[in-house]
């Protein structure tokens, strides 16, 4: 019947039964209809739980990567304004979506939201916009990134600066280019680091050039020194010929002069320092300078009381004052104030890094200021090379700088130079400072009558390369009373050592000779002879000059060129040391670089 009953059964009399039915065929449908919504429900609520559980993960996950997310704008953002770093995104349009602080500040702007929706159209000129809109372009177009190209700016103010730029192109997920970003980097310290380091190594190899050159240009002057000066000897006054002689004279001594500025600015030459009061060596000298300067250029010295003491040759010093006050003398053709002064600079390592030639320590400070018409910028990197002038031509040789920045390189300090045009120049010298009392200079009285020295008859071997030199040096000695056996190499000077009947009673000798050096020779005669005197001489001071051997060993030194009277004194030096005089021998600290 398709229905649902519900019955009573009962028995009302015996034999009997009665039964009572009732329909409850829609009370079973809705019973079952609510039991199927229930169990829907159930279902729903089950499903609705998981979703719950699974919206409440989302969530939380959507959370961290919120979290995350809001980390790392905050790191980029954290980066952005505290790099000097320059950094920048832009749509494919070239407007600024994001800056940094250091990029607003280069734009003149407040703040880096002001350049959101702007372009450099805003704030470059027209040239310099559609340079920078073409690259950005083609790298939008190419979708290859722009790397460190380095880039030349010129400020407001006028300075150069260099700038190193960077680009690379955003894409989104479906790898399309959607923008790019952008980091320019000022690297002018680095760039001037590099030249700086550039001017050294050129100002090395320059100077290694100069004292090749000042050589063999020693060897030269010395044969026309030498000879000029044998023929003054045989001269008169009266004779025509004096007047000549002298002139040739003159001009080989100036160009002895020459060679020895070259030979400084090389540092090749040999120095004999002291401890010296920088003070008093400028005060000494003010009078001479004074007279210099004229009465138009007024010398003010500012030196410090306490200033220490340094160790340098005192002749070299006061070549520095007088070609620092004959540069300022021609910057001041008006008039003006010659400041000289000294303070003690302690130099930490953190302030070394600035100046590249430098290193941590305690110098003494001479700094050389003039109120002239100063120097332009493009000229400072340039004005210590050798020949390098501004002077007119014929009014300088170009070497004065050069010296000066030799001799303190072979002191062990360096120079800065501050100048601006129309603004003065600043020479600031730093000099190695001492604790040390400084040293009373010595001096030597050359009698006159050394120029007449007997040689007594001692025999000499002479070892010179030169021809020129090899003869004029033949000519003196033997014209003294030496006995004179000359050999132009070491292997030569030992065939004759070892042959000769007599011994000899010196050793004079070029330190640089073809294959062994003057200083090997000198010790392998040595060997044979250990009380043989050994006299040296070397117009140049390479690493083939052995000083610290030559002191060791109490060997006799002469420089080239040297007058007769200094090699004649220099030969009795060494074979016979009066009394009064000892033998020559290195001073303290005497030192080659």
């Amino acid at each position: 019947m398709n229905k649902d009953f519900e019955g009573t059964a009962f028995q009302p009399l015996p034999h009997q039964i009665a039964c009572l039915f009732t329909d409850i065929t829609d009370r079973k449908r809705a019973e079952a209809q609510a039991q199927e919504s229930a169990e829907e429900t159930r279902r729903l609520l089950y499903e609705a739980e998981a979703a719950r559980n699974d919206l409440i993960q989302a969530v939380e996950e959507q959370k961290r990567a919120d979290e995350a997310l809001i980390h790392e704008r905050n790191l980029l953002y954290a980066l952005m304004d505290n790099l000097p770093d320059r950094i920048y995104f832009k749509d494919t349009e070239s407007r600024f979506l994001k800056i940094s602080k250091a990029h607003a500040l280069s734009l003149g702007l407040k703040s880096p939201d002001d350049a959101v929706g702007k372009s450099d159209d805003d704030f470059k000129s027209a040239e310099e916009a559609q340079i920078c809109r073409a690259k950005e372009q083609h790298i939008f177009e190419t979708g290859q990134p722009l790397v460190a190209q380095v880039e030349q700016k010129r400020t407001a103010d006028g300075k150069i600066h260099w700038v190193s730029a960077s680009k690379a192109p955003i894409k989104d997920q479906h790898g399309c280019i959607v923008g790019l970003v952008g980091i320019s980097r000022d690297i002018t310290p680095e760039i001037e680091l590099q030249q700086q380091l550039q001017q050294a190594l050129k100002m090395d190899a320059i100077g290694r050039l100069a004292g090749g050159v000042a050589h063999d240009f020693n060897n030269l002057l010395q044969v026309i020194l030498g000879f000029t000066e044998v023929l003054l000897s045989g001269v008169n006054q009266e004779d025509p010929r004096h007047d000549d002689l002298k002139q040739i004279e003159r001009a080989a001594k100036r160009a002895a002069d020459l060679t020895r500025q070259l030979l400084a600015f090389s540092r090749k030459q040999r120095i004999q320092t002291q401890i010296l009061d920088i003070n008093k060596l400028i005060l000494s000298t003010e009078k001479m300078l004074c007279r210099l300067m004229g009465e138009n250029i007024e010398i003010v010295p500012q030196l410090a009381p306490d200033v220490k003491t340094i160790r340098a040759d005192p002749n070299q010093i006061e070549q520095i004052l007088l070609n620092l006050a004959v540069n300022a003398h021609d910057a001041m053709p008006q008039g003006g104030r010659l400041t000289f002064k000294t303070e003690n600079i302690e130099l930490k390592p953190e302030d070394a890094t600035l100046f590249p030639e430098s290193s941590p320590g305690n110098y003494t400070c001479l700094s050389v200021s003039d109120t002239g018409c100063g120097l332009k910028a493009e000229i400072i990197p340039h004005l210590f090379e050798p020949f390098f002038t501004t002077k007119a031509q014929g009014k300088g040789t170009g070497l004065g700088l050069s010296v000066i920045y030799g001799i303190v390189k072979q002191n062990g300090g360096w120079i800065n130079v501050y100048s601006e045009e129309g603004q003065g120049t600043t020479f600031k010298l730093y000099l190695p400072s001492r604790d040390e009392e400084p040293e009373e200079p010595e001096t030597v009285d050359q009698a006159k009558e050394l120029l007449s020295l007997p040689g007594l008859g001692k025999s000499i071997l002479l070892v010179e390369d030169e021809p020129g030199v090899r003869s004029l040096s033949t000519l003196v000695l033997q014209g003294a009373g030496y006995k004179v056996v000359a050999c132009e190499n070491a292997k030569a000077a030992k065939v004759l050592f070892e042959h000769e009947r007599d011994p000899f009673d010196l050793l004079f000798s070029d330190v640089i000779l073809p294959g062994q050096n003057g200083i090997d020779l000198a010790h392998d005669l040595r060997v044979l002879n250990p009380n043989l005197p050994i006299l040296l001489c070397s117009g140049y001071a390479d690493d083939s000059v052995r000083w610290e051997s030559i002191k060791k060993e109490g060997f006799h030194f002469l420089p080239k060129p040297y007058p007769t009277v200094k090699l004649l004194m220099a030969v009795r030096d060494a074979i016979t040391p009066p009394l009064s005089i000892q033998p020559r021998e290195f001073a303290h600290d005497e030192k080659t670089v």
